[in-house]
């Protein structure tokens, strides 16, 4: 995911130049979720997140950000 997450997250920074920003993508494997393979539903969900600006140098940022999502 991270050849998506960083385009994207690269793409709104240089669109909307804010102070920061925080993207999170969170994707599920529906092929490993509808079979309900047990042990393995756990490892079906992928999340990857990017930090550009404030976000990336502020450690209490990032922790608000987390906490709002």
């Amino acid at each position: 995911m991270y050849c998506l997450i960083k385009p994207l997250s690269d793409k709104f920074k240089n669109a909307l130049d804010p102070e920061g920003l925080g993207l999170v993508i969170i994707g599920k494997h529906h092929c490993m979720h509808s079979r309900g393979s047990g042990i393995h539903h756990r490892s079906s969900v992928t999340i990857t997140s990017a930090f550009r600006r404030s976000f990336r140098t502020s450690q209490s940022t990032r922790e608000e950000f987390y906490k709002n999502i």
